[in-house]
């Protein structure tokens, strides 16, 4: 970032009062002044196309964990589905509402609905 806001001319200001205050930092310009031009252009070039497999690094990551949700609430749903056409069919074999419940684990108010 502060090869980038160095030559930024909005930004500029603020990186010069940060390297008059921080030695780490003025030693960089140091450094950066034995820079020719392409090597500072490929730096701002590098850093550039690591915060882009940053973000895309992220965004993989987000859609990952968003498909394994939705597995999860997928597998979740149809594991309810399954419980509750069970009660219907015990239902209709006339299990009391008792052994219904035992047996599938849903409320009691959902099997009478059903």
């Amino acid at each position: 970032m502060f090869f980038e806001y160095l030559t930024d001319p909005e930004k500029r200001a603020k990186i010069i009062g940060i390297v008059n205050r921080e030695e780490g930092i003025a030693m960089a310009v140091k450094t950066m002044k034995g820079f020719t031009r392409e090597e500072l252009d490929y730096i701002r070039e590098s850093y550039r196309i690591k915060c882009d497999m940053d973000y895309q690094d992220e965004l993989v990551t987000t859609q990952r964990k968003a498909l394994k949700d939705g597995r999860r609430k997928g597998r979740e749903e149809g594991r309810n589905e399954a419980k509750i056409e069970t009660a219907r069919k015990m239902k209709t074999m006339g299990f009391l509402e008792e052994q219904i419940r035992a047996v599938t684990g849903l409320p009691a108010d959902m099997i009478i609905q059903l």
